[in-house]
């Protein structure tokens, strides 16, 4: 599992494409895409996607917070995924999904 957590915590002026190299050991890998609800304190599942060839992804976000990415389902995770099983990959020409929670105005210092 990899865990991305940004300092700041709120909204973004504008849609921004995160990309993210987890390296060749998840090259071409099924990974799920997690955001950590600090009011619940648990993880929501918000989609998969796979990662390209030297093991690269994107997603658009336009909150930032605490995400996770992990190569397998985790256990007691609430689905909040609404239906939607691929997310946002570079190696895809699907088009581009919000997969980003809304976790309403609360900021926190940069």
């Amino acid at each position: 599992m990899v865990l991305l957590y940004f300092k700041y915590h709120g909204d973004l002026p504008a849609p921004a494409t995160l990309t993210m190299s987890l390296g060749r050991r998840y090259r071409n890998e099924k990974m799920y895409w997690y955001y950590y609800n600090e009011d619940y304190e648990r993880m929501d599942y918000y989609g998969s996607f796979t990662t390209n060839s030297r093991g690269t992804f994107s997603v658009t976000l336009d909150h930032m917070s605490t995400y996770a990415a992990s190569d397998m389902p985790l256990s007691g995770a609430e689905n909040r995924s609404q239906g939607q099983t691929d997310v946002n990959n570079i190696s895809s020409k699907s088009q581009k999904q919000k997969i980003n929670p809304a976790t309403g105005r609360r900021q926190y210092g940069l």
